[in-house]
């Protein structure tokens, strides 16, 4: 960053207060955050095809200026217009900086030398990360009221053969309507299976899971992954999407978990996973196997 004051305040903060500010669907708009020496101070939302001098602080003041692609979408000139914006605020003794926040959490810095990535915070690399934050992408699907508890056991059942199988043979069918996450057993045992081994991947009828203490195997859970973004869309989307944030954050990618919690706050569905996943972050625990 431009100056000293910005450690201040670590930039995934700043995102985060700018993702609330937004009801966590910031897409398609640019978020001004100042801050001073006591952290944020002020946050304005604006559209990002709508900009105009508006958008800068009249004193001087720490500024950045966050962009929210919607999707895909190329916003390099609407971040050189909001840079050039920012001149102002530095001929007035300001400070500015432009920066894409693709997901909330994939950075990407505007400098007079061009576009500067954020370095890898956690092991996931920043390819990897764009194309998941990609896979995750999609409206919610309409919320279809309770599942029938008397299903949960078959779908559980279901849905491990349909992992087994990404495991074994790639791409799979799209998970069935009926295979629904909403039921918290259908949830554990995807999640069992995914952080499990060949034989400790299942729970019997009433087995507490006790988390394992050894590193999660890349292949299941990449498996794992690749199944429930097929269900971004379907009424079980939060579900997915916390149950993939579970993942994200047991094998020690803090950026993926905290965007696809971004991600199922903005269906405006509760869920308890989501938030664990969150508390989690925010306090700074790691999974068993990495203390």
């Amino acid at each position: 960053m431009s100056t000293a004051q910005h450690s201040i305040v670590p930039l995934s903060t700043l995102a985060h207060a700018a993702m609330e500010a937004t009801d966590y669907s910031p897409d398609g708009r640019a978020v001004i955050v100042r801050s001073d020496a006591g952290g944020i101070c002020d946050i304005s939302v604006h559209a990002l095809d709508r900009l105009d001098r508006t958008v800068v602080p009249d004193a001087p003041s720490t500024s950045i200026a966050l962009i929210f692609p919607d999707g895909d979408e190329d916003v390099t000139a609407e971040a050189q217009e909001l840079d050039t914006l920012g001149h102002a605020q530095r001929a007035i003794g300001g400070a500015w900086d432009t920066v894409i926040a693709r997901g909330g959490v994939r950075f990407s810095i505007y400098s007079q030398h061009g576009w500067l990535d954020e370095p890898e915070t956690d092991p996931m690399e920043n390819g990897r990360l764009d194309r998941l934050i990609a896979d995750f992408a999609g409206p919610a699907g309409r919320f279809a009221g309770h599942f029938d508890p008397a299903l949960a056991d078959s779908a559980a059942a279901q849905w491990i053969d349909l992992l087994r199988s990404r495991l074994a043979h790639g791409p799979a069918p799209v998970p069935p309507a009926s295979l629904s996450l909403q039921a918290g057993s259908v949830r554990d045992a995807v999640i069992v299976w995914a952080i499990g081994e060949e034989g400790c991947d299942r729970l019997a009828p009433g087995e507490r899971f006790v988390p394992p203490m050894t590193a999660p195997n890349p292949v299941r859970i990449d498996a794992a992954f690749a199944a429930l973004s097929d269900r971004v869309g379907e009424p079980d989307t939060v579900h997915a999407l916390a149950s993939a944030s579970y993942l994200a954050w047991w094998s020690g990618y803090p950026r993926l978990a905290s965007h696809l919690y971004y991600r199922a706050r903005s269906t405006r569905q509760r869920s308890r996973l989501a938030t664990l996943v969150w508390t989690a972050l925010m306090r700074g625990i790691v999974p068993h196997w990495m203390r």
